[in-house]
């Protein structure tokens, strides 16, 4: 019994690490190895989409490597995220979908849509009622502002019940 479970053991710490695989098929390759290099890509396809744009003033390459290594890391994250087998990561819980956090997180979004819909209709009517002018980007950054809010409170409420 005692060499079955420190075979799983070891089995288990060869197959999971701390950043994770990739499969492609039956091929395992690190998540790092494809998230790095395609993140690069996307921080230098980003600067030179900024340096284009104008968003700073200076000369264009300085700008587009600006903003391309500052935006480097999250790229890589973003990919990495994208691409890696949950599976793969050491210490993760077996069936996170099915945890009592997952189920909080469910109820909280499900009744903040419900609020968002019903706010979102009664302000709809207040303005067509009053005919007033309000600009989209101001009324969208309070709904996502708004809505945030409320998941975050909706989802503390749930996690103190249990």
């Amino acid at each position: 019994m005692r060499q079955q479970r420190e075979h799983s053991i070891s089995t288990d710490r060869r197959t999971t690490t701390r950043t994770g695989h990739v499969r492609f098929g039956s091929r395992r390759t690190p998540a790092l190895a494809v998230a790095l290099p395609t993140g690069l890509v996307l921080a230098a396809g980003f600067g030179v989409v900024a340096a284009a744009a104008g968003i700073a003033n200076g000369p264009f390459w300085a700008v587009a490597a600006f903003f391309g290594l500052i935006s480097t890391w999250a790229f890589v994250a973003l990919v990495w995220i994208a691409v890696v087998d949950p599976d793969s990561l050491r210490g993760r819980a077996p069936r996170t979908e099915e945890s009592v956090e997952s189920a909080w997180f469910e109820k909280a979004a499900s009744a903040s849509f419900t609020d968002l819909v019903i706010v979102s209709g009664l302000a709809l009517a207040a303005v067509a009622v009053t005919d007033v002018e309000i600009s989209a980007i101001l009324v969208l950054t309070g709904v996502v502002v708004i809505s945030l809010a409320d998941l975050s409170v909706r989802y503390l409420l749930n996690r103190g019940r249990g």
